[in-house]
């Protein structure tokens, strides 16, 4: 089961990485109030965080994330056979 979780947080990580544009995970410095990507490892353990604290709130936002990302998709090929 808990093999299950990392796979899962894993995958999370990888479909907001593989949006286009590309999700980041991202922590602002607070010395020069830029933002910057936290990395995998980070994002994983932030991953995690939010399964254990929303789950429901998490999944809601990876379908709504997942669906749009298919409509502009499916837009990208109409507009593809159209042009043909």
């Amino acid at each position: 089961r808990k093999r299950n979780k990392k796979d899962f947080s894993y995958a999370i990580v990888q479909s907001i990485r593989n949006m286009d544009p590309p999700g980041r995970f991202l922590k602002k410095d607070i010395k020069t109030n830029l933002w910057h990507d936290i990395g995998d490892k980070h994002a994983l353990t932030k991953s995690r965080q939010a399964l254990r604290e929303g789950a429901p709130k998490v999944m809601e936002a990876i379908k709504l994330a997942r669906e749009q990302n298919q409509k502009k998709n499916e837009q990208e090929v109409d507009s593809r056979t159209l042009s043909k």
